[in-house]
């Protein structure tokens, strides 16, 4: 399917919310979920296509599954995201599409390079057993599970990019959600997780006729869920330091649904994996986007938790935004930013003794908005 404007993106809309208000749409009842028994720490495999767990699902129309990920080289200033992504797989209603999203970002300038493209399910092709795709001229190879090769070229053949992805050693993959339950619709279901939190990135990036060298740092996530997609928002934050000594590794994420009860921090530090769950994201200093929809510039989350050494842990983070590369062609409008985190860790041990740690890292904010 082509979608080459917002006009004819609105028409798409029409069409599903044509198909949904048909009243045999609401008679199915939930079916019995069988998704697979992940392991407590992601494996390859759940990095996998997860779309054959819940074939049998009442509601497949709802069914979205991404791959996103994440890099940034701070000798050419080039941050980016990559979002592959698949809904409705079992094609229902002749809606059924893939996408292949890009967002660049120079930090120096501002400058922003999107691509949207979607993509006919037939150019759609994913593995059952670890990440290899296929999102038309796009793909992604999980050489192993600590190394990915991620291959990008958009329709119009106007920007390609070419990256290695490699775990930072010692920094493990974690599950944000694991088939979390919808807590508005009872046929909803959530799995999420960051299967490398950090990454060290190295390729080309080509825009127009300009070949760019890439090696910094990365980030790759993955989910999977049926839910109501265009009526759920949510937000995600990271960032990243690697180190050959995994000590001395850094890396953050946060993500928060609507639909789902969860909303959680993780923190590597020190060699440890802190969990901070319950976590309010406090988005502010609002600004329009096409005068109907608006997205936050800033925001700010505080948690506490108990590291695995018994010492009390808290976080204060705040970020602002340096740019934003909103992405439209979808239910749901995407705000992508690079931003700039400032905060303290403060941990607090038995006899009570604080010691404040300063954190100030560049990385990436999402924030969605839905259309209506």
């Amino acid at each position: 399917m082509s979608v080459a404007s917002p006009k004819r993106f609105a028409g798409y809309l029409e069409r599903t919310k044509e198909w949904l208000e048909h009243p045999d749409r609401h008679t199915a009842k939930p079916a019995p979920l069988h998704p697979a028994e992940p392991a407590d720490e992601p494996t390859l495999a759940d990095d996998a296509f997860h779309w054959p767990h819940y074939a049998g699902h009442s509601h497949p129309l709802w069914y979205v599954e991404w791959w996103y990920f994440a890099f940034e080289d701070a000798q050419t200033g080039l941050s980016g995201i990559v979002a592959l992504g698949v809904m409705n797989p079992q094609n229902v209603g002749g809606l059924g599409v893939a996408s292949m999203f890009v967002a660049v970002v120079d930090r120096n300038t501002g400058k922003t390079t999107t691509k949207m493209d979607i993509i006919d399910l037939k150019e759609f092709v994913a593995s059952y057993t670890k990440a290899d795709l296929s999102f038309g001229r796009s793909t992604n190879v999980a050489l192993n599970e600590d190394h990915y090769h991620l291959n990008v070229v958009s329709n119009d053949g106007e920007l390609a990019l070419d990256l290695h992805f490699r775990r930072t050693p010692g920094v493990a993959p974690h599950w944000m959600a694991k088939d979390i339950a919808g807590t508005k619709r009872d046929w909803e279901v959530s799995s999420w997780m960051a299967f490398m939190p950090s990454a060290s990135t190295e390729g080309t990036l080509r825009i127009g006729q300009q070949n760019i060298q890439l090696k910094g740092t990365g980030y790759h996530d993955h989910n999977w869920a049926v839910w109501l997609f265009p009526a759920s928002t949510w937000q995600w934050a990271m960032f990243n330091r690697p180190d050959p000594d995994p000590k001395r590794s850094i890396a953050f994420d946060f993500a928060t649904q609507e639909s789902f009860d969860f909303s959680q921090a993780f923190l590597r530090w020190n060699g440890m994996d802190l969990k901070f769950e319950h976590v309010e994201c406090r988005p502010g200093q609002w600004k329009s986007w096409h005068v109907l929809w608006r997205y936050p510039t800033a925001a700010s989350l505080s948690a506490t938790t108990t590291g695995p050494d018994d010492k009390t842990y808290r976080l204060d983070l705040s970020w602002q935004t340096t740019a934003a590369a909103p992405l439209w062609k979808c239910p749901m409008i995407i705000f992508e930013q690079t931003a700039n985190f400032t905060g303290t860790l403060s941990v607090e041990d038995a006899s009570g003794t604080v010691q404040r740690h300063a954190l100030s890292f560049e990385g990436f904010y999402e924030y969605t908005a839905k259309w209506y």
